[in-house]
């Protein structure tokens, strides 16, 4: 594995080819001190900050996947209701018969995430996507 100094030469020495001159002499960079090994309160401290960083990160995770599956179901409802599937569904009609498009339950937790969650378009829709469009799963086997 090449460390960042002999990386630097080389691309000096590729460059000086392209260029047409033929590779020099290299100044001599300044060898790295060998690193200290931190106190055992030091380690213990970025270890404590460390597990406090990865818990606000699985927080902040369960957060938005909560808000996803929030937004899905607020489109799921309100498509529901526009096409008045409860009622045909009471009147006895199968919920397999009854078309609903995704476009449209995408448009609307696009609208949730967005406005009332505050997520960026770009983020929000790679999520809708991922979740709504995503292939199935085969059964069991």
């Amino acid at each position: 594995m090449q460390t960042e100094t002999e990386r630097t030469r080389w691309a000096a020495a590729f460059a000086d080819q392209l260029a047409g001159f033929a590779p020099g002499p290299y100044p001599e960079a300044p060898e790295e001190a060998p690193a200290r090994l931190a106190s055992p309160a030091t380690r213990l401290k970025r270890s404590q900050e460390n597990a406090k960083a990865r818990a606000q990160r699985a927080r902040d995770k369960a957060k938005r996947a909560a808000e996803l599956d929030a937004a899905i179901a607020q489109g799921l409802r309100s498509i529901l209701r526009q096409r008045r599937v409860y009622e045909r569904m009471r009147d006895g009609e199968e919920l397999s018969g009854i078309a609903v498009r995704v476009e449209p339950i995408f448009a609307e937790g696009m609208r949730y995430l967005v406005e009332h969650c505050e997520w960026e378009r770009p983020l929000a829709s790679r999520a809708l996507t991922a979740r709504l469009l995503r292939p199935a799963k085969p059964p069991p086997a």
